[in-house]
């Protein structure tokens, strides 16, 4: 099973394959300053919130499996913009993922 199918089994029907997942993850790249805590991580778009600029993305070799952004739409000098929150594992994001939404 793919990791989308595994992803859109636990969270439900809100969250929308990324089907431009180049665009955000290209997005995200653009929008984190040198300094911001994500910043090195590779990041892989998998799934869209409805109705929002909420992006989940999965990490590659990093500290968490997975973290939802809130893209800005635009660029950052310093900070912690866009915010972002992130889990441990699939159980962790489905357990607390509802939590973190505005």
């Amino acid at each position: 099973m793919s990791i989308l199918a595994d992803v859109a089994r636990e969270l439900g029907p809100d969250w929308l394959d990324s089907e431009v997942a180049p665009a955000f993850e290209a997005e995200i790249l653009r929008e984190l300053s040198p300094d911001h805590p994500l910043r090195g991580l590779q990041l892989e778009a998998i799934a869209r919130y409805r109705g929002s600029d909420d992006v989940l993305f999965r990490v590659e070799d990093g500290p968490f499996e997975y973290v939802i952004v809130h893209l800005t739409w635009s660029q950052e000098r310093e900070g912690e913009h866009p915010h972002f929150s992130t889990f441990m594992d699939l159980d962790d994001l489905a357990a607390r993922w509802r939590d973190v939404m505005p």
